[in-house]
C-alpha cells in the first residue's frame, strides 16, 4: 500500500511548459503555480531530488522524475551551462 501510495504522489509532480517564457509546476498534492524561466537562478543537486532556485521560490524535482529536452533546453538557456 506504501509503495502504491509512493507512486500516485510521484507521478502526480509535473512541470509543463505553457510559453516560450513560462511553467507551470504541480506538486505531489496538486498544488499548482506557474513560474517564469527568467527568475531561474541555479540548481541544487540533492542525492535523490533536484531543485530549481528561482527569485521566487524553490522547485524540487525527483530525480525519478523524467526531464523533457524541451524543458532541459529551456533551464539550461536560462543559466547559460549545460546543467541537464
Amino acid at each position: 500500500v506504501i509503495g502504491i501510495a509512493a507512486i500516485l504522489y510521484w507521478r502526480n509532480q509535473t512541470v509543463e511548459i505553457l510559453t516560450p517564457d513560462t511553467f507551470r509546476y504541480t506538486n505531489p498534492l496538486g498544488r499548482q503555480k506557474i513560474y517564469r524561466f527568467a527568475d531561474i537562478r541555479g540548481v541544487k543537486r540533492n542525492k535523490d531530488s533536484m531543485t530549481l532556485i528561482l527569485t521566487t521560490g524553490k522547485v524540487p524535482i525527483e530525480s525519478i522524475a523524467i526531464l523533457s529536452p524541451r524543458l532541459a533546453e529551456c533551464i539550461n538557456s536560462q543559466l547559460e551551462e549545460d546543467v541537464f
